[in-house]
């Protein structure tokens, strides 16, 4: 209703930015792309609850937090550790940071395995057979909501990259180039 279509400050809120920085710098996840999660997933708020069961601010599965918690030695006791912004964080980066890594530094493919699972991704690349551009790859997501999710966290995450100093490309330039 303001109509503040061009405050960035406004649109792109930096909530809970020095935790956020303290779980990138820890999981050497970049701090845009987990603000850039955080707005997507929960706009910020660390009680929220996804209709999947996700929990905080990075909208962690508990399963999966679980599963991390005890890889990375992050203390967790149960899901409502999550709405710990600082517990949520670390898992949230540390399980990005993992994401990274299988899919070969790809924050296309680490964007839509966070939303999606990364089972789900897997078969979805095997499905394109490494052969479509990213944009086409982007576009054959078969869930409507994993297309939009990797879209709009790749914008976010450039735009937040310029408000903290730290100017990104949308794309690196391996991830234009790359066969999905």
């Amino acid at each position: 209703q303001a109509k503040s279509w061009d405050d960035l400050s406004i649109r792109f809120p930096m909530a809970h930015k020095n935790i956020l920085e303290q779980a990138a710098k820890m999981s050497g996840t970049q701090s845009h792309i987990l603000l850039a999660i955080a707005r997507q997933e929960s706009a910020f708020e660390r009680h929220a609850i996804s209709s999947a069961g996700a929990v905080g601010v990075l909208q962690v599965m508990p399963k999966t937090a679980r599963a991390t918690a005890r890889l990375h030695g992050i203390p967790y006791r149960n899901k409502n550790s999550l709405t710990d912004l600082k517990t949520n964080a670390s898992i949230g980066a540390r399980y990005y940071e993992g994401l990274m890594e299988r899919f070969d530094n790809n924050r296309i493919l680490a964007t839509a395995a966070y939303n999606a699972g990364p089972e789900r991704v897997a078969i979805w690349l095997k499905r394109s057979q490494a052969k479509e551009p990213f944009d086409v790859w982007i576009e054959s997501i078969p869930f409507k909501e994993t297309r939009g999710y990797v879209i709009n966290v790749l914008m976010y995450s450039a735009i937040y990259s310029h408000l903290i100093g730290a100017p990104e490309p949308m794309l690196t330039a391996q991830e234009r180039q790359q066969l999905l």
